[in-house]
């Protein structure tokens, strides 16, 4: 025991979907003989066997972690956002960090696109007009904007890593135009923004991105566009996103993240016209585990064999 590798895995969940599995935790045991499992529950400030360890599989980590964890070597998170666990320590001690790229690229693009359909076939309104009890229809189909169709609108999304890629096939298929802005191109999304229907963030939060949408692009939006945000809070500005649905600047938008978590009650979006809130879930799904673990898995052995990792995370660059 004394010579093997060990590794935290500090995912054990009380919600139960979201539970890192006994048999994913066995099969990691079965795989890897010469590392030393740990399955044990996650928390911000301590984590059993963490100052042991030299890897942990965690859903972040936090200064406090670091702080107790003198042998470790390598951090794979949970989550994408390497903005959530970047801080002064862990890059002065030159900790591998991995981050999960692709495996939330089905069930969040899926999302996109469920939000797009809630969105433009008025889906939104009709599931508001059931849950008072009404029929709704002469109100639903004069509502603003018109009822629309993805087939032949134009998408402009921001952000073509997994998701952002995902997203675009699955809005081609449905025969939508797609237009993918990336790091090196923000200088298109003026053009973009003129010419979108959709708007979808999909793009890590760095210093670039950050405020990168807000009342000057909000207003040079298509009065029937949509924005979709399942990327970070902070990349809107959140007051002129409220304003623009409150004016009828924009059609709508589509919220799975932030600027502060939870969205405190009686918070404006809440009942903005043409706004859907979601409580940041769009990269939950039953199968999530099972692509998770072939990721970390993938990555464990190339560790082992000291070769590069998948998703290394590039602090200098923000992701």
């Amino acid at each position: 025991m004394a010579d093997k590798r060990i590794c935290v895995l500090a995912l054990k969940n009380p919600v139960k979907t979201l539970d890192f599995p006994d048999e994913a935790a066995a099969a990691l045991k079965k795989r890897f003989p010469d590392v030393d499992f740990h399955a044990v529950p996650f928390h911000p400030q301590k984590i059993e066997h963490l100052d042991e360890a030299e890897i942990l599989y965690a859903y972040t980590i936090t200064p406090a972690l670091l702080s107790s964890a003198p042998n470790l070597k390598w951090f794979h998170a949970v989550i994408t956002g390497p903005d959530t666990y970047t801080f002064p320590e862990i890059i002065k001690r030159k900790i591998t960090v991995t981050s999960p790229r692709g495996v939330y690229s089905a069930p969040m693009s899926e999302s996109i696109i469920g939000m797009m359909l809630a969105l433009t076939r008025k889906i939104r309104e009709g599931i508001i007009a059931q849950s008072k009890g009404q029929w709704a229809a002469v109100d639903i189909c004069s509502s603003h904007p018109a009822a629309g169709e993805l087939n032949g609108s134009t998408v402009a999304i921001v952000g073509m890593g997994g998701i952002g890629n995902a997203t675009a096939e699955r809005c081609r298929a449905l025969g939508m135009n797609v237009t993918g802005i990336i790091r090196d191109t923000f200088s298109d999304l003026k053009d973009a923004l003129k010419k979108a229907d959709f708007l979808v963030l999909a793009c890590p939060l760095t210093k670039e991105t950050r405020g990168m949408i807000g009342a000057k692009e909000l207003s040079s939006m298509k009065k029937t566009a949509y924005l979709i945000n399942i990327a970070r809070g902070e990349l809107v500005d959140e007051a002129a996103l409220i304003d623009a649905l409150k004016t009828k600047k924009i059609g709508g938008a589509a919220c799975d993240v932030f600027s502060t978590e939870p969205l405190p009650a009686g918070h404006p979006f809440y009942s903005a016209p043409n706004m859907i809130v979601m409580p940041h879930i769009s990269g939950f799904s039953s199968r999530f585990w099972e692509r998770a673990v072939v990721r970390f898995a993938e990555n464990l052995e190339k560790y082992l064999k000291g070769e590069a990792l998948i998703g290394a995370v590039d602090f200098e660059r923000g992701y």
